[in-house]
């Protein structure tokens, strides 16, 4: 009798699961249903029990906040425009991808709780095709600013508790820089009650935090703006994803996203682009 592979094993249990048809649907294919089913089997060490409690924390999450539809880069070229999100071409010193995330944009442009969640889960759920992003993980770096007050927490929350044990791509290192004061009290309090494991991975940095980043990131990896080398292009970045758009119209979009009269949306020409998430 030969025994069966975790894989064959998570996908038997997934099938005595009430939302299995709409991972079915979901995955389309084998193939991906597959290689879907093997990301959380990566990130859980092969354990399939643990797999399918993170499949069904992902699935109850993503349902609820995002829908059962795969994300395209049309569905997320609006909030994309702000610039909240940047994924340099670079990896840290222990090859982690970097992740940067600019809170005061996502306040600046008065993203939907929507907007944000598609954008970060579009990248994400790409990242979850790559192995490395489930063995050795991301690395997240957020930027702060003056206008992160203690109203901003929600947001601060919504971004971690959609990534954190939900979507399995590990958060290999994760820096704050220049976090308001009350982040900074509730990790004081709240590190308390972590796993140890999970605290090392955070650092708080503030005001002259450039020669920490280098040491940790090293200085080939970090855009100039951290103190680095490496040039950020976001204009470049964003419109390897959106052929039709150029320079100007990104400039554009930036002034008149959103109305500064009303705050609602202003539209934007819809794109003519489908990007299949893979």
């Amino acid at each position: 009798m030969v025994d069966s592979s975790p894989l064959d094993e998570l996908r038997y249990l997934l099938d005595t699961k009430p939302f299995s048809h709409e991972i079915h649907d979901f995955c389309s294919t084998t193939h991906n249903l597959d290689s879907f089913l093997s990301s959380f089997l990566r990130y859980k060490q092969n354990n399939v029990k643990n797999s399918m409690k993170m499949l069904q924390s992902y699935w109850s999450f993503r349902s609820e906040k995002i829908g059962n539809n795969r994300l395209s880069a049309a569905d997320v070229r609006c909030p994309l425009l702000s610039k909240f999100l940047y994924i340099p071409d670079s990896t840290d010193v222990d090859g982690r991808q970097i992740v940067i995330i600019f809170f005061d944009r996502i306040l600046e442009h008065r993203l939907s709780e929507a907007e944000i969640l598609k954008t970060l889960w579009f990248f994400l759920e790409n990242m979850m095709d790559m192995p490395v992003c489930q063995e050795k993980g991301i690395c997240l770096i957020s930027i702060f600013g003056n206008s992160m007050s203690s109203r901003s927490k929600g947001l601060v929350e919504l971004v971690f508790e959609s990534i954190q044990n939900k979507v399995p791509v590990k958060l290999g290192s994760v820096f704050l820089l220049n976090p308001p004061p009350w982040l900074r009290f509730f990790w004081a309090v709240s590190s308390n009650f972590m796993k140890s494991k999970l605290v090392r991975r955070v650092k708080l940095f503030s005001g002259d935090y450039q020669a920490q980043l280098i040491e940790l990131i090293g200085k080939e990896n970090l855009i100039k703006e951290l103190g680095g080398d490496l040039q950020l292009d976001h204009d470049e970045w964003i419109c390897a994803f959106y052929p039709d758009l150029n320079l100007d119209d990104i400039a554009r979009s930036g002034r008149i996203l959103y109305s500064t009269l009303s705050g609602s949306i202003t539209s934007l020409v819809d794109s003519k682009v489908d990007i299949a998430c893979q």
